[in-house]
């Protein structure tokens, strides 16, 4: 767990390292949690291995917050909670699957 603070703000990181159902995707996801019970989570995706593009859905706790099939850089303003975090690669062969929480 990293801690960093900006401006008065306490923000925790957790970096995870998730599970791929072939050798040929692997991520690294760095998990920023809310701050004062704001949405403003966010999950940053290191790819490390994989075929680009890439297809990215994060499950959230209330199905109309789900993202369906947006980019890795769409993971942002986030409310605390448990998420499933499914990253599919270019050819659809491989799967990341990930639960993540934000606190």
């Amino acid at each position: 767990m990293k801690v960093l603070v900006f401006s008065g703000l306490i923000l925790i990181s957790t970096f995870f390292s998730g599970m791929s159902d072939c050798d040929n995707i692997q991520l690294e996801l760095k998990v920023t949690h809310t701050s004062e019970g704001k949405s403003n989570g966010r999950i940053e995706v290191i790819v490390e291995k994989g075929k680009a593009p890439f297809s990215v859905y994060l499950f959230a706790p209330n199905r109309k917050d789900n993202l369906e099939d947006v980019t890795l850089k769409d993971l942002k303003d986030l409310k605390a909670g448990e998420y499933i975090l499914v990253v599919q690669d270019k050819d659809r062969k491989c799967n990341f699957n990930q639960n993540i929480t934000i606190r």
